[in-house]
């Protein structure tokens, strides 16, 4: 009997253990190759973790990346951990990232992997933006309360709110002509005003406004007496040259003499200088007749030749 006939027995058959592994050799080495990518990725999150890298194999690096590739990104992988721990304690708003710069991650952006390039890269974050639309809007003197009011959160009518969006839209070529909302109170006017200055800046329409609560408003400008010169003309600047006025809450303020005095300055100003002003009130337009004067009443009526009555149930 030859050699080969003693190895595969009686009858030139194949040995059982000869045919198995002819079968199940393709599983077996596609089992083996799939536990030593897993070992593989597992050494590549134990290098990573090592590195303090805590955020940057669970949110950005795919599970196809190579121990190469990890070495070549090592230095934007650190850039990026440190941005990802500042977005982890991000505030919805945003503004986590708005003081510190990293080289390749500038403020405004979070690290996203680039499939094409298998690159990681800085992209602009949306809620950055938001932060920097809150913070001019808080520089103008917006209350905090209102620095998310916009159209969209607002519960108005769709007629009120195709209205407002179309002032927006028309306020380069209305020129001086501004808005007197007047309503109950707790009808969102001062939400309204927030949201037609929010879209003007966004669309930057405006590049200054003043969002003025009025009873407020007037012990500034008495504390403003106080100040330096420089100080008095910068504010009074502010109020007088900025490309929107909002007087919210006008009416609520103690009308005294000197408040109607200044009242009656600042609508002159505005008036002569053809400076747009937007007003909330719970007062009508006409009861300002006698308290402002005619003179007075004439100018902020012309400057506010669009009315609209803001009702409904409170919204507070």
């Amino acid at each position: 009997m030859s050699e080969s006939q003693d190895e595969r027995g009686a009858g030139g058959l194949v040995p059982l253990s000869e045919v198995m592994m002819e079968h199940l050799k393709p599983a077996h080495d596609a089992m083996r190759a799939r536990r030593l990518e897993w070992w593989s990725q597992r050494e590549i999150a134990d290098g990573a973790k090592e590195k303090g890298w805590r955020w940057v194999r669970k949110l950005i690096l795919p599970a196809d990346v190579t121990r190469e590739e990890i070495a070549a990104l090592e230095p934007v992988l650190q850039w990026a951990q440190e941005r990802l721990d500042q977005c982890s304690t991000c505030p919805k708003t945003g503004g986590a990232c708005d003081v510190d710069y990293y080289m390749g991650a500038g403020e405004g952006t979070a690290p996203v992997w680039n499939a094409e390039t298998r690159d990681v890269e800085f992209k602009p974050c949306a809620r950055f933006y938001e932060h920097r639309i809150r913070l001019r809007l808080a520089g103008f003197g917006v209350p905090e309360v209102l620095l998310g009011a916009n159209f969209d959160n607002f519960s108005v009518s769709d007629e009120l709110r195709a209205e407002m969006q179309a002032y927006v839209a028309s306020f380069k070529d209305v020129g001086a002509k501004g808005y007197y909302l007047n309503g109950s109170v707790g009808t969102g006017k001062s939400h309204l005003a927030a949201a037609i200055t929010r879209a003007l800046v966004e669309k930057r329409i405006i590049g200054s406004a003043y969002f003025a609560y009025v009873p407020k408003f007037f012990d500034e400008i008495r504390n403003n007496f106080d100040r330096p010169v420089e100080e008095r003309d910068e504010f009074m600047r502010r109020v007088l040259q900025c490309d929107l006025l909002v007087m919210d809450d006008l009416g609520a303020e103690r009308t005294t003499e000197w408040v109607r005095d200044q009242l009656g300055i600042i609508i002159h100003m505005r008036w002569a200088n053809q400076k747009p002003v937007l007003v909330t009130s719970n007062r009508t337009l006409e009861e300002y007749r006698e308290l402002l004067g005619e003179r007075a009443y004439s100018r902020l009526r012309s400057l506010t030749p669009y009315r609209r009555l803001v009702g409904g149930t409170d919204q507070r």
